[in-house]
């Protein structure tokens, strides 16, 4: 196969999974809202503190760290097997790991400060739905930064 033929097959499989991976946050949002976990969680959220901030930070982290579990095998596959497959990559899958869970904190705390905004906006002009309602938004917020939107 020439380099040409690879080169298409990559971004072919690169684009799809990008597609894969926002249907997955997606549906893992609505499924949230629907089931009525994003509640349950800003309910225990809400026993151990009733600063907004930290709730909007915790109902944010908690939700990364699901979100994060449930989607490892596609950026795994993404990020380390399908690498290995076109020649991409030398890396080990420890020191692949290490640079993810970096990659994943420097996001975390890059959109934590680009969070403090809109977090204060919705204090000074709260809007109907409640806590659940601004935490889902900080959520879905979350994750098109983690997906590069």
């Amino acid at each position: 196969m020439s380099n040409d033929a690879r080169a298409k097959q990559y971004q072919k499989i690169r684009n799809t999974l990008f597609f894969v991976g926002l249907a997955f946050y997606f549906l893992f949002l609505v499924i949230l809202i629907i089931s009525g976990l994003s509640k349950f969680l800003k309910n225990v959220i809400l026993t151990k503190t009733q600063h907004y901030y930290f709730v909007n930070s915790l109902y944010v982290i908690i939700l990364g760290v699901i979100a994060y579990i449930l989607a490892f095998p596609l950026n795994i596959y993404e990020g380390y097997f399908l690498e290995h497959k076109f020649g991409l990559s030398r890396q080990t899958i420890f020191a692949w790991f290490k640079d993810d869970l970096k990659k994943q904190l420097i996001s975390l705390v890059i959109f934590y400060w680009a969070l403090k905004p809109y977090i204060y906006f919705l204090a000074v002009f709260p809007i109907p739905g409640g806590c659940g309602l601004r935490c889902f938004g900080s959520a879905y917020l979350y994750f098109c930064q983690s997906l590069r939107l």
